[in-house]
């Protein structure tokens, strides 16, 4: 075997070193790339993610409205159906009087006559 010369030993060592710190160096530079770009994709997604919240909640706010507004033009339907119900209940309750009263004055004009009947037929009888 040969003798290794303690200058050969530090020349080798220093290579050996230099090899170790370009490597090192290397991978520093691949995390801090990686590093850069996971930020910037977390940025982006940040960016991106802002505008679907906005939609979300300009959906939602739309939802309700439109929920609200439906329900208000259900109830002014049934409101109007009831105005109407009762107009016509109203009417129909107005022609029937109308009617039940010419019955009357009627029956009371057949009774009046038969009435005068009965007292001519009983005086005639007497």
């Amino acid at each position: 075997m040969t003798d290794i010369t303690i200058d050969l030993l530090d020349a080798k060592l220093q290579a050996a070193e230099a090899r170790t710190e370009a490597r090192v160096a290397r991978l520093e530079a691949l995390v801090e790339n990686s590093i850069k770009n996971n930020q910037k994709a977390i940025a982006d997604f940040r960016e991106e993610n802002k505008h679907t919240r906005r939609i979300t909640v300009v959906t939602g706010i739309t939802s309700v409205i439109t929920i609200i507004l439906g329900v208000a033009a259900f109830n002014a339907t049934l409101l109007s159906n009831m105005v109407g119900s009762f107009s016509m209940g109203q009417s129909t309750r107005d022609s029937v009087k109308a009617e039940i009263s010419s019955q009357n004055k009627e029956l009371n004009a057949k009774l009046d006559k038969l009435t005068e009947a009965i007292s001519k037929l009983s005086v005639s009888r007497l």
